[in-house]
């Protein structure tokens, strides 16, 4: 009831992403995102979206990426490790 509840309103959810990715230069490596969405648990479209928008990261294909691990975290947490890294 409570899930319902969240993706009805449209409550945020806070995710820690790692990926790994291949980039242009054949290169291989790893990283991690902070994302939120709004009632839905994050997909790997918008994961690759938002790792591929980063101005960091223009060399990474996107096509490439593989999800290691998706951690949720309340607002506080996601906000307490976001804003250190």
């Amino acid at each position: 009831m409570i899930k319902l509840l969240k993706r009805l309103f449209g409550m945020k959810r806070y995710f820690i992403v790692s990926y790994t990715f291949n980039t242009i230069s054949k290169a291989s490596g790893n990283g991690f995102i902070c994302i939120y969405t709004r009632g839905f648990y994050a997909s790997k479209q918008s994961i690759a979206q938002n790792v591929g928008y980063s101005d960091e990261t223009k060399e990474i294909i996107v096509e490439s990426i593989v999800i290691n691990n998706i951690i949720e975290l309340s607002k506080r947490d996601y906000y307490d490790f976001c804003s250190k890294h």
